[in-house]
């Protein structure tokens, strides 16, 4: 693990003396020591501090909160990336064939118009080299695409230029890359895309700390609906989630020939270079002239990510989904649904529930950063659609909701461990490219059953942690921003 032991500089504004000698404690403490350090917040001028490689941030934080975990060293910041609707189809994961795609059928695009929604891409060096890779807490391979990759057309499979498989950098294979004999790589997606390579290990860093040996996957055959930015993807989830395969013919690949491995993250914990959690904080398009445009949160490994927070954290156990026999991905329990009649609401961070009607039905979802929507079973999609005014109709063509970028969008909120987290109806409407009056919904139709998808669209609301040590996960209802 490597640590920064220069002094981080601190940020304080009209704080209590008591607060000055905890700020000044918990500078000297990070100077000198790599390990996280517990804080407590407890008044609205306290602030978060986090210490990076570059600086230290401050963030203010708006009531009594605490946590059981430290604001993490070891942050990363994300970059969010607009894709097209056939981006939005190939992350999309309401199924579980693969790890980055969806099982469920998808009518054809006719339309000139194409839904706009977002992915999340952070910075990976593998071996020497840096390329942009999607997170995915839906998924647990880390892949990149090689240089010489073959591009195939998703319908036929007939060779097409590489630029139309929309990558960003390609991946060169470098002398120190270790190949797998007798495995290999191989995804197929529910939309027809599929992904086939070679298996090797390799020097892999992410937020500063290395894993020498790292299985992934480098892909040699795609054919896939590119964001024209991301090199691959790297999944956070489990093990039993992974896609190598033995055998060097991928036509023969099945569950059966499966062959588990670590991924990135959770060597990371065996070779006791981190704690066994890490949290998200992703971000929507601000207007706020201190972001980049284009900023799309933090990945923090090992504790928490420095961005205010309104309410104390939440926890709910890690389960296995109904009809698995293990942990394949980030699963929990949704106690019910909380939506109220047509209104026009202003979002200032307090949301009035008192019309507010509560479902009766809780269902599994699984937190998912690699999909930009939320998926709710049909009746509640159906249900919470009708309420915005104009109604969203469901488009075939977008598969999605459609209505008026101008209107009027319901209360709408999740219950996670007896808590609400309300959804900013900033996140409810999402723009069409090549369309400027009409937007879809961010909630879209997840089947009549079955494990929906907490997408991104839950995710730029609240503060996520992922605690594998304690197979829990937390959620914070973020600040107004």
């Amino acid at each position: 693990m490597h640590c920064n032991h220069s002094k981080p500089s601190l940020t304080v504004h009209s704080v209590s003396y008591t607060l000055l000698v905890l700020v000044s404690l918990l500078s000297r403490s990070l100077s000198h020591r790599c390990q996280p350090v517990m804080i407590t917040l407890s008044s609205a001028s306290l602030f978060l501090i986090a210490a990076s490689s570059a600086s230290a941030v401050a963030i203010p934080a708006s009531k009594s909160l605490s946590s059981e975990y430290s604001v993490s060293r070891n942050i990363l910041s994300l970059t969010r990336h607009p894709v097209d609707s056939q981006v939005i189809r190939a992350t999309r994961k309401s199924g579980r064939n693969g790890g980055y795609g969806n099982t469920g059928h998808y009518a054809n695009l006719t339309s000139g118009t194409f839904q706009f929604g977002q992915v999340f891409t952070t910075d990976i060096t593998i071996g020497q080299q840096n390329v942009k890779l999607v997170i995915d807490t839906g998924s647990s391979d880390t892949w990149v695409v090689g240089s010489k990759f073959q591009c195939l057309d998703v319908s036929s499979h007939n060779t097409i230029p590489q630029k139309q498989c929309a990558f960003g950098s390609t991946w060169n294979i470098a002398n120190d890359f270790k190949v797998t004999p007798n495995e290999n790589f191989n995804i197929t997606y529910g939309d027809g895309e599929t992904l086939t390579g070679i298996v090797g290990t390799e020097r892999v860093t992410l937020a500063g700390l290395t894993v020498p040996d790292q299985t992934i996957g480098v892909v040699n055959r795609a054919a896939w609906y590119g964001d024209g930015l991301s090199s691959g993807l790297l999944g956070l989830s489990f093990p039993g989630h992974t896609n190598a395969h033995t055998g060097n013919n991928g036509s023969d690949d099945s569950d059966s020939n499966k062959v588990l491995y670590n991924p990135l993250f959770t060597n990371m914990v065996k070779e006791h270079l981190t704690a066994p959690v890490f949290s998200i904080a992703l971000d929507r398009p601000s207007a706020s002239a201190s972001k980049p445009h284009n900023y799309g949160g933090v990945l923090a490994i090992g504790g928490l990510p420095p961005v205010a927070i309104k309410s104390d954290f939440v926890t709910v156990p890690i389960e296995i989904a109904q009809g698995d026999k293990s942990y394949y991905w980030y699963t929990l329990t949704i106690d019910a649904l909380v939506y109220s009649g047509v209104e026009n609401t202003n979002f200032t961070g307090t949301l009035s529930t008192l019309r507010n009607k509560k479902s009766n039905t809780s269902f599994q979802a699984f937190v998912d950063s690699g999909t930009p929507y939320l998926d709710l079973p049909t009746a509640h999609s159906n249900a919470v659609n009708k309420l915005f005014d104009p109604p969203a109709v469901w488009s075939d063509d977008l598969q999605g909701y459609v209505t008026s970028c101008k209107a009027k969008v319901p209360e709408f909120g999740i219950v996670i461990g007896g808590k609400t987290f309300y959804i900013n109806p900033l996140d409810n409407l999402v723009p069409i490219i090549g369309n400027s009056v009409n937007c879809t919904t961010g909630i879209v139709d997840g089947g009549a059953s079955g494990l929906q998808t907490l997408g991104a669209v839950f995710m730029t609301n609240v503060v996520s942690v992922f605690d594998l040590g304690k197979n829990k996960m937390q959620f914070a209802q973020r600040e107004f921003y």
